[in-house]
């Protein structure tokens, strides 16, 4: 997170008055929090790691067992 500001406020040291007209992309507030993806992943992939990557993504890593 704090790299994200970092970065923002040496690109962009003063706030735009408005949204620039090349950024069309919807964007929302998230639903879950990375803690609840992390949970569900565990029930869906058991053993999955989970980590936390810059600019609020995510790394979702799991190796399928091996059959026979």
């Amino acid at each position: 997170m704090f790299l994200n500001v970092g970065i923002g406020l040496i690109c962009h040291p003063r706030r735009a008055r408005a949204t620039p007209e090349n950024i069309t992309a919807p964007t929302t507030d998230p639903r879950e929090t990375f803690d609840q993806i992390r949970e569900t992943a565990r029930v869906l992939l058991p053993g999955v790691k989970m980590r936390r990557s810059l600019f609020w993504r995510s790394t979702a890593v799991w190796v399928a067992p091996a059959v026979g």
